[in-house]
């Protein structure tokens, strides 16, 4: 292409810094947390308010993204030597400024929609960095996560000038309980590498059967409680219904494809498994929320 780069070679260029942001799960996240916020705002918020809530999400996950990678450079250069640090694509101190770059811009975000929103893009970005810096070496590993995806609703319920009421309450706690499924499905494809980098988390402790077994009863039991919890709020029976099937289905296509094709289905499996829990706690909402047809 005269004159330019073909958009190849920009590809190229920009590959690096998309597997540092961890660009994938961190954008995933914040559509999430997007979700979370239309819904507590029973509809599309002030422009301002949307684009601030984003805004400061992406940064929280870009934040704790570059700081793991950073924190993890010297288990890196042993098991995962071809990502961007440990091959020298980008150096460890760029990757540092732009983390704190990006940890003051989530609070910077934050701060304008008052005390009870920056308290919780505290707690988000807070535990993300306790996970990266300490925990996720430990048995307390999933708790940062149950932190940081548990205090999503009531980040969104706060945004949008909504008081914490019962059903917040119980949208952080179901995240929380999801996420669990979700850490451990997360973790089982590297377990063996991560073992070898000195990593000791929850499954690295529980060894792969249990881990394994803990995530899918996880996610099962979740979709017990999502079930009791929407039937109890007398919820809209199609949206509830509709997601409890969906999650279930979903973890029922997890187990058979682990049951075929055993290790080498672990990274699609903990996709499957990661969609579940997520869809599962964003329908439940949506189900307690939404009007039954005809109401």
């Amino acid at each position: 292409m005269r004159g330019g780069f073909t958009w190849q070679q920009r590809l190229r260029a920009w590959y690096p810094w998309l597997q540092l942001l961890h660009f994938g799960p961190s954008l995933f996240t914040t559509l999430a947390f997007g979700v979370y916020v239309l819904l507590a705002a029973r509809g599309a918020p002030p422009a301002g308010v949307l684009a601030l809530l984003l805004a400061g999400q992406l940064a929280t996950q870009f934040a704790i993204s570059l700081f793991n990678d950073v924190w993890d450079l010297p288990h890196d250069r042993l098991t995962k030597p071809d990502k961007p640090l440990p091959a020298g694509l980008l150096s460890a101190r760029t990757a540092r400024n732009w983390g704190l770059a990006a940890a003051g811009a989530a609070y910077v975000l934050a701060a304008p929609l008052g005390p009870a929103t920056l308290l919780c893009a505290a707690i988000g970005l807070g535990a993300g960095l306790l996970y990266d810096a300490r925990l996720k070496r430990t048995a307390w590993s999933p708790l940062p996560f149950a932190l940081g995806f548990g205090v999503l609703p009531l980040w969104a319920w706060a945004g949008v000038g909504r008081p914490w009421d019962a059903t917040a309450w119980e949208a952080a706690g179901l995240m929380a309980w999801l996420v669990l499924a979700l850490h451990l499905a997360d973790t089982l494809p590297d377990l063996e590498d991560d073992r070898a980098a000195g990593l000791r988390g929850l499954a690295h402790r529980l060894g792969p059967t249990a881990a394994l077994a803990l995530c899918w009863g996880a996610l099962g039991s979740g979709l017990l409680v999502a079930l009791s919890l929407g039937w109890a709020q007398a919820a809209n029976g199609l949206l509830l219904g509709g997601t409890v099937g969906l999650g279930a289905a979903l973890l029922l296509a997890a187990m058979l494809l682990y049951r075929r094709r055993g290790a080498a289905a672990l990274r699609p499996m903990a996709g499957l498994i990661e969609a579940a829990a997520v869809l599962t706690a964003l329908g439940w909402l949506a189900a307690v929320s939404l009007p039954p047809p005809g109401a």
